[in-house]
């Protein structure tokens, strides 16, 4: 069995990636050569260039994540995936407001949240006082081999 889950990036995650990049490796440029070098080493050098490079293009990236056991369903619970499903179909204002939408706690949703975001499923977008949750799910399967 393999699960397999692709992720999307809007305007403002290719941001936040650019900013990323250049606070590790300071310029492209830099990451180029690194990468050219080292190629045989550290291939996630060249992951990163080629991920800097498409950003720089203004390309969409979309992510896929396979992973081939079931260790993801540890975070992927049914109440995680139901709110992973909301979420792609209606924005939210604030962590409260999704609480309130899937009829659950304010505390079980934000432990839930907090753990998606460490399996980067989900970001937290902060706007004034609020962290406004999004999902970064565009589709899971679960294929049997």
């Amino acid at each position: 069995m393999k699960v397999v889950i692709k992720k999307r990036a809007d305007k403002e995650y290719m941001l936040k990636k650019e900013r990323e990049l250049k606070e590790k490796y300071g310029s492209i440029d830099s990451l180029g050569q690194k990468a050219s070098i080292e190629k045989c080493s550290f291939p996630a050098l060249i992951d990163d260039y080629e991920l800097w490079k498409a950003i720089e293009k203004g390309c969409e990236i979309e992510e896929e994540i396979i992973f081939q056991d079931s260790s993801i369903f540890r975070t992927l619970s049914p109440s995680r995936i139901e709110m992973l499903d909301f979420m792609s179909k209606n924005s939210v204002a604030s962590i409260k407001e999704l609480a309130h939408a899937v009829k659950r706690d304010y505390k079980n949703v934000y432990f839930d949240i907090t753990a998606l975001k460490k399996q980067e499923l989900v970001e937290l977008i902060k706007k004034g006082r609020e962290n406004i949750p999004v999902s970064r799910i565009e589709k899971i399967a679960i294929l049997f081999d």
